[in-house]
């Protein structure tokens, strides 16, 4: 907040170091039609002289909705104040930075035009994100929300191929086991319910075998 040195009296005695706010400019904002932002940290419409209510967002800025042209927007109080107080930005990515942190302090003195690599070293920033971080994982863990969307659809993609998995699984042992025991592919198909390429598959990918046994394998394979 800006304030004005000056003095007050209390009976006979002045005092030099009573400050009084300073008064608040109003300046039009550029590009945003009739929206007008004080030195305050207001904004208002600039032909009535509606003053625009602010609510937080989730990041914890202030910021309010208005029309320009027709057109519903909504816009960061911050960024309104730093565009009306200070111009365009020397660059589109620029961030309107609190110059305290304190982003709820929106204040004309308080901004200033940063670039994303300076906006996002500041110290107090880079703290506030890891409290977020560490928060939001916290509260992860203590209430996991149900899954939804995409996220359900892969988790439930994935049990069923582990399922499956489980089964193959199952199957090759018994389709190895029987064929050990003289059965051939068409009988262990039938006998498991599995497509006769499928039993054929596993049999022929058991593992290596030589002379007689391999000749014995292709013959019950052909059956």
């Amino acid at each position: 907040m800006s304030f004005i040195p000056t003095t007050a009296s209390r009976g006979d005695h002045a005092h030099p170091f009573y400050y009084e706010p300073a008064p608040e400019v109003w300046r039009s904002v550029p590009g945003y039609g009739l929206l007008e932002a004080s030195s305050h940290g207001r904004l208002r419409n600039g032909l009535t002289g509606h003053v625009l209510k602010l609510r937080l967002n989730n990041s914890g800025y202030l910021q309010t909705g208005f029309t320009v042209d027709g057109r519903w927007r909504t816009a960061n109080a911050h960024r309104m104040v730093c565009l009306a107080f200070h111009g365009l930005p020397p660059h589109a990515d620029w961030h309107a930075a609190h110059k305290d942190s304190d982003r709820t302090h929106n204040h004309a003195d308080n901004m200033e035009w940063q670039s994303p690599q300076e906006n996002c070293s500041d110290p107090v920033r880079v703290y506030r994100y890891k409290l977020s971080a560490e928060k939001r994982k916290a509260d992860g863990l203590a209430n996991p929300k149900p899954l939804s969307g995409y996220a359900k659809r892969r988790a439930e993609g994935k049990a069923r191929g582990e399922a499956l998995k489980a089964a193959a699984s199952r199957d090759h042992a018994r389709i190895l086991s029987l064929f050990n025991e003289g059965q051939t592919v068409q009988q262990i198909a039938t006998a498991i319910g599995r497509a006769y390429a499928t039993v054929k598959r596993v049999i022929t990918l058991s593992g290596s075998m030589t002379g007689a046994a391999q000749l014995q394998m292709a013959e019950r394979l052909a059956a």
